[in-house]
Formats: structure tokens, C-alpha cells, sequence
């Protein structure tokens, strides 16, 4: 006897049976989903407890999706001499994730109506020798100017700690060649930000550390976020503060950088804001990311020019051939790298590297999801797992749709 023939009553039991299993299995799926990336984050957390119990790894780290903390942890010291701790609030110099916010200084002021990303640099240093380079040129980093440091090097005394004003002095003096066209290409330089600054500075009329914390940080609510440039020149230390430090071939130990004859750049090159000496936290740093997605300080018409990739004078897109990696190339925003992903969107990042300070955002846009990483110590097994979190991150992502 078929199937078929049986009864309808006969029928229902193994029917209803079959539609149950079939819910049974779809509720499943989402259980089966969370209980792997449970996993995923757990994994993330032991293989940073063991690299930080092989003193390959200090910092902290942050990692949201959908408004929901999935993992915030901190690993190893703030301060080795004392054994002072990190803790979720420790601060970290920023290095250069410290761009996005000189960015997003200069499009507040264009959002005000005090200039616009076009104006050439010299409507506001009109003692810049270079005319024609425009404020989307530094921006961007297709102004051309070189960097900076071999001119201080050159031409100052590196007994002194130099201020943004210096260098533009030094510009102004030695008008060091452009390396290119202005507009024709793509060079990372942190000259231009150096600029930025000073013209926030001249349009504000007010500091550039007090325009970031009155128009930046305060209105966002980011407590532990500030500039502070010139901090070993004032020999203070801000609450909660975490120390970078440096591993030494030499003792075959992590030595604060200051010590060591071959960093001498951190105290001379201790003055200088606009492309580094942001101080902030993960929880701070979270903070703002919410903000440029949920557009609290620059509506969206604004803020979209920061997160598009930068084009040339020729109308082609720019892209930035990277130091390590001859193989690939990156695009550029205003103060974010920038990349598209079919599934994804828009992916923003930045890291960041000075006196013992590694730093790293990296930003899902278009999916709300965030990662950040401070740290005060670093090794390349850190930096290669850095970049693995990126990757289950995006493979997280994927599996989920």
C-alpha cells in the first residue's frame, strides 16, 4: 500500500512531524550562529592572553556590531616600573588615527561656512610657499609636499622640541622640492595634516587643542579623549595614562622609547599636533565611531566626502602604493583609508605607530560594526593577528547572511 492511499488521519502524524523538525531546524540556526561567534570571540580573547602572557602583547581592545559591546578587554601594563595595569578607560596616544580627527575639524569648519576643502592653503598661511595646493590636496595626501622629518633633522636643533609653526617656518626657509605635481598622484605625507592644523588655528582663532576638545569632544560626550602635545617637555602624565614602549635588542627588554638614543625623534618631535598626539581610549574612540555613523557632529552630505576616495586632478581615482606591500594598493579618504566590500560597503580604518604606540580602527561603515585596538606593546605575532581579527570579522559577517 502507497502513501497515498492511506488515510488522512493517518497522514497528519507524520506530517505535522516533518513541519516540526522543519522549525526545529530554522530556530536552531540562530542558536547555532550566536554559539559561533561566542566561540569566535572567546578565541580572539585567549590568543591576546597568550600573546600577552609571552610579553608579545599590551594594550586594549574593542569590538562592536549593532550598538552591542561583543568584546572589550584589556591586556598587560599601563606602566611596567610601577605594574600599574590598563583598564577599559586607560588612554593611548593615538599616533596617526589621530588624521580623522583633524579631518573632521576642518569639514566642521566647512560645515560653518568658515572655508571650504577647495580654498588654496595659502588664503589662510598666506606665508606658504607653495600656491595652488588646496586643503582637499593635504587632506587627501596629493599635495606633493614631502615629509617633514628630514627637514627637522637637517634643519633643527633636535635638542629643542619643535611646534607645528616651526615647521611651516622651515617651509617657508628651505622650500624643500615637491616630490610631485600637486593633484598628480598619491604620497602618504604627514606634512599636510601638520598644515590642517595650523589652519583650524588661524580660522578658529583659538588653539588646536582646545577647538578639538570645545568642538569635538565635549559635544560628544568623549571623556578621556584630548591633544596633548609637549607631555615629556612638562615631565606630567594624565590620569589613567598607558606608556608605549619599544622592545630593545640591546637589554632584550621593552625600554620606554626615551631612553633609547635611537628614538630621540619622540622628544623633539614631542610639539606636534594635527597628525598625531590625539589621546583616547577604546570606549571614546567607540564613541565617535557612533557618532560618524549616526552623523552627531557633520550631516551626512558632509561627512560623505571624508569616507569617499580621494581623485586626482585628472578626474582618476588616487590610490597610495603601501611601504610593505608592493603587491597591493590602498584609497584614501580625509584621514581614513578607505575600501568597498560587495557584502560589507564601505569600510573605513586608520592605524597608527609612534614611540612604542600601535594603534588600529578599523570601521564597517555600512553594518555598524567596529574594532578597535590599542596597544603599548607590539610584536609582528601581534600585528599578524591583528589583522586575522579583521579577517573573522568579515567572515563573521559573511556566514551570517
Amino acid at each position: 500500500m502507497t502513501v497515498t492511499n492511506l488515510p488522512l488521519s493517518h497522514m497528519r502524524y507524520p506530517l505535522l512531524m516533518i513541519i516540526g523538525l522543519l522549525l526545529l531546524h530554522v530556530a536552531c540556526q540562530p542558536v547555532a550562529r550566536d554559539a559561533e561567534k561566542q566561540n569566535m570571540y572567546q578565541g580572539i580573547d585567549n590568543t591576546l592572553k597568550g600573546l600577552a602572557s609571552q610579553d608579545k602583547f599590551s594594550g586594549n581592545i574593542l569590538i562592536e556590531t549593532d550598538g552591542e559591546i561583543l568584546l572589550q578587554k584589556s591586556y598587560g601594563y599601563a606602566d611596567r616600573a610601577t605594574k600599574r595595569m590598563l583598564n577599559d578607560s586607560s588612554i593611548f596616544e593615538l599616533a596617526s588615527v589621530s588624521k580623522q580627527f583633524t579631518a573632521a575639524a576642518i569639514l566642521l569648519l566647512q560645515q560653518k561656512g568658515l572655508l571650504n576643502v577647495v580654498d588654496t592653503v595659502t588664503r589662510f598661511l598666506s606665508e606658504f610657499p607653495y600656491p595652488g595646493i588646496t586643503i582637499y590636496q593635504l587632506l587627501t595626501h596629493t599635495s606633493g609636499l614631502p615629509e617633514y622629518e628630514p627637514l627637522v633633522r637637517d634643519h633643527w636643533d633636535t635638542s629643542r622640541i619643535i611646534h607645528n609653526r616651526d615647521v611651516l617656518k622651515l617651509l617657508v626657509r628651505y622650500r624643500p622640492e615637491l616630490i610631485f605635481t600637486p593633484g598628480s598622484r598619491m604620497e602618504y605625507s604627514d606634512a599636510g595634516y601638520i598644515l590642517l592644523a595650523l589652519i583650524i588655528e588661524r580660522v578658529s582663532g583659538v588653539s588646536f587643542a582646545n577647538f578639538m576638545r570645545e568642538q569635538l569632544m565635549l559635544p560628544l560626550g568623549m571623556q578621556h579623549s584630548f591633544v596633548y602635545s609637549d607631555r615629556r617637555s612638562q615631565n606630567k602624565l594624565p590620569d589613567n595614562y598607558a606608556l608605549g614602549y619599544i622592545y630593545d635588542e640591546d637589554s632584550r627588554q621593552y625600554q620606554l622609547p626615551d631612553s633609547l638614543p635611537a628614538h630621540r625623534h619622540v622628544y623633539y618631535l614631542d610639539g606636534i599636533e594635527g597628525e598625531g598626539k590625539m589621546q583616547s581610549s577604546t570606549q571614546d574612540l567607540l564613541r565617535w565611531h557612533q557618532s560618524v555613523r549616526n552623523h552627531w557632529l557633520l550631516q551626512p552630505e558632509v561627512f560623505n566626502t571624508a569616507c569617499s576616495k580621494a581623485i586626482l586632478g585628472s578626474g582618476e581615482i588616487a590610490i597610495m602604493q603601501p611601504v610593505y606591500d608592493s603587491s597591493n594598493f590602498d584609497y584614501y579618504g580625509f584621514g581614513y583609508f578607505v575600501e568597498e566590500d560587495s557584502q560589507l560597503g564601505k569600510i573605513l580604518w586608520h592605524s597608527g605607530n609612534f614611540g612604542g604606540y600601535r594603534t588600529y580602527v578599523w570601521h564597517a561603515y555600512d553594518q555598524k560594526i567596529s574594532f578597535i585596538m590599542l596597544a603599548n606593546t607590539f610584536s609582528p605575532e601581534a600585528g599578524e593577528y591583528r589583522q586575522k581579527i579583521v579577517e573573522l570579522l568579515i567572515a563573521s559577517y559573511r556566514t551570517k547572511q
